[in-house]
């Protein structure tokens, strides 16, 4: 008889009880609210992008990045503003900064006037100054008796901008963005570590497109992709909803938890109240879902749906915030 290792076994059993588990996990998108709000008479925005200053402080005879950072820019933030319900991408414009002058951080108020006139716009931000500077950082590690050459290498990106509106006649809005971009390298000699390091306009470009990417989820409400979990077993009426849930069929899904949680089984009832508060969920039924997590709750204490509820008064909030940013 071929010998089984012991870890085997020990492995088969945790994939056993797993597969056993009633729990079973979905992923959904969430609209997260932006941490700024627009005017909501805001529907065209134009953006003065200036080049950015690229300071590079780690390479000998300091070279300029072969990079366009404001495309890169602008290409992050749209990134996220072509899937943010609260502009239509197309009134976003990234202007010609030829004819602004931006040598000081701030627009006149003629200059904001001259700017929306002629282009229809509601709105006009500045960015600037908008800086990317590199450093590096060199350590030599030991693992018995044998040295490694490690490097930390970082692009840091500030940014201020300001949100000026024509007929306010006044800065709405304005806040510093400060992140700094990392890359590690390691290798058996200093040289290799070098080698290996990211290349100098990789990194800039890099740089610039997730700043903007930052930026964007700072203006625009965001997607973002999140985990539930939902009890999959329990009985005839539990796995039947399961296809149902599978469908986005919420509403019969619910109906046949119902079932369930009129049962005298205190067990079966809190899983389809913790179930029916999952779907009231998905439905956009905040409030209804919160009530029936607490119903749960009420049946039988369980870390997982307290956890559950704290979720959903996170996300009561961020509705209310969503409700502000988004023009009626």
């Amino acid at each position: 008889m071929k010998k089984i290792p012991y870890i085997w076994i020990v492995l088969g059993l945790i994939a056993i009880l797993a597969g056993c588990s009633p729990i079973r996990k979905m992923k959904t998108d969430v609209l997260e609210p932006a941490e700024m709000v627009f005017p909501d008479e805001v529907f065209t925005v134009g953006y003065v992008v200036p080049s950015p200053l690229m300071q590079v402080n780690t390479r000998t005879g300091s070279p300029q990045p072969n990079v366009d950072a404001t495309q890169q820019f602008w290409t992050g933030l749209m990134d996220v503003a072509v899937n943010s319900p609260r502009f239509n991408p197309r009134s976003l414009k990234l202007l010609d900064t030829s004819g602004v002058t931006t040598s000081s951080d701030t627009l006149s108020r003629a200059q904001v006037r001259h700017i929306s006139d002629s282009l229809g716009l509601d709105a006009v931000a500045l960015v600037h100054p908008f800086i990317l500077s590199d450093s590096l950082e060199r350590e030599i590690m030991y693992d018995y008796g044998s040295a490694s050459f490690y490097f930390i290498y970082q692009v840091q990106a500030k940014i201020h901008w300001k949100l000026y509106h024509p007929g306010k006649q006044k800065i709405v809005h304005q806040s510093q963005y400060d992140e700094e971009f990392v890359w590690e390298s390691v290798g058996a000699t200093e040289r290799d570590a070098i080698h290996r390091l990211i290349g100098l306009n990789r990194a800039f470009r890099l740089s610039a497109y997730w700043a903007g990417y930052d930026m964007g989820q700072i203006m625009f409400p965001f997607w973002e992709e999140q985990t539930r979990t939902y009890y999959a077993r329990g009985s005839r009426n539990f796995r039947e909803a399961r296809d149902y849930v599978e469908q986005n069929q919420w509403q019969k899904a619910i109906d046949l938890w119902k079932k369930s949680f009129t049962r005298p089984n205190k067990e079966l009832a809190r899983r389809a109240a913790y179930n029916i508060g999952f779907a009231l969920e998905m439905m956009g039924k905040i409030d209804q879902a919160i009530r029936w997590i607490n119903r749960a709750q009420e049946i039988q204490y369980h870390k997982k749906a307290a956890e559950y509820l704290e979720i959903l008064r996170e996300r009561q909030e961020k509705l209310q915030q969503l409700d502000r940013q988004m023009p009626i």
